[in-house]
């Protein structure tokens, strides 16, 4: 059956039916890893509450089993988490939105509990070697809490060369202990993959009611990674966001913490140019927050 609408990709929709035994899992087991190796997008259904599609697969079976996976990456993010609040600090700014990759679409995976675990051994052994990541000695370390600039993510190379300045953690990356699972009973499993999607994954965890979530983390952030200061990138088509700047701006003044707020396109560069990200990112770097640590 093919989609011609005119909204949607073309797709196949393939459905294997039947009578019982007849090797209905196992041809479908074959036409997913097949269409696979020939590098297809495939979602596979299983209609059965056997769950035989997903042995065959090779993919776990139960939702204990996923949790419990889901822990052990949990785990070795939080180690990662300690290990880039080291200074210098030790891993490029650019790779902590990988936290948000990994919560959004590895969780409860072999794979994803891999990548956490060689993202944390990195940083470990950068940081025993004593390596930085600024070009010379570390001026300045800075929470990006809001969107990345995606069409320019070198732009935290720029800042860690020019500037001297790091980003040990920005809002996509930051992991909260409510990532574990409660993996007691079927109910707490349940309410708590419900939890972690209202009260860890990013922006649904600040952003789904009041302010105070938002600028509770990342003047706690800020505080538990010693940074110097913060930043708001403000992507133009967060209206949720841009509704609560007046608020931030006045608990970081409270918090005694400068602020560097900007409006942007996360996706589109003709917005705002990379130059004038960069002269706004020198103002405040030379005229605010190496004049506060010098006369400290």
């Amino acid at each position: 059956m093919r989609d011609e609408g005119n909204t949607m990709k073309k797709k196949n929709v393939i459905a294997v039916c039947g009578k019982g035994g007849v090797g209905k899992t196992v041809t479908s087991g074959a036409l997913v890893r097949t269409l696979a190796e020939m590098g297809q997008r495939v979602l596979a259904i299983d209609a059965d509450p056997a769950m035989e599609l997903s042995f065959i697969l090779g993919l776990p079976t139960d939702i204990k089993t996923i949790c419990e996976e889901n822990n052990r990456m949990v785990e070795h993010l939080m180690e990662w988490t300690e290990w880039r609040k080291k200074t210098p600090c030790p891993q490029a700014g650019k790779v902590v939105t990988f936290g948000f990759v990994l919560l959004n679409t590895l969780s409860g995976t072999p794979v994803g509990t891999w990548l956490a675990a060689e993202l944390a051994a990195d940083a470990k052994a950068r940081a025993l070697a004593g390596k930085r990541v600024t070009a010379d000695e570390e001026k300045m370390r800075t929470i990006w809490f809001h969107d990345p600039i995606w069409w320019n993510l070198s732009f935290y190379d720029w800042m860690e060369e020019e500037l001297n300045m790091a980003m040990p953690m920005d809002l996509f990356g930051y992991v909260t202990a409510e990532a574990y699972l409660d993996t007691s009973s079927p109910e707490s499993m349940l309410h708590s993959l419900a939890r972690k999607l209202s009260r860890v994954m990013p922006m649904s965890r600040q952003f789904k009611g009041g302010a105070d979530m938002y600028i509770d983390d990342l003047i706690n952030v800020v505080h538990e990674f010693n940074a110097d200061c913060a930043i708001f990138a403000g992507h133009l088509g967060c209206k949720h966001a841009w509704g609560l700047i007046g608020l931030l701006k006045e608990a970081m003044r409270e918090a005694d913490i400068p602020l560097l707020t900007f409006a942007y396109d996360m996706f589109d560069p003709r917005i705002t140019s990379t130059e004038d990200l960069k002269e706004e990112f020198r103002r405040f770097a030379n005229d605010i927050v190496m004049p506060r640590k010098n006369a400290v």
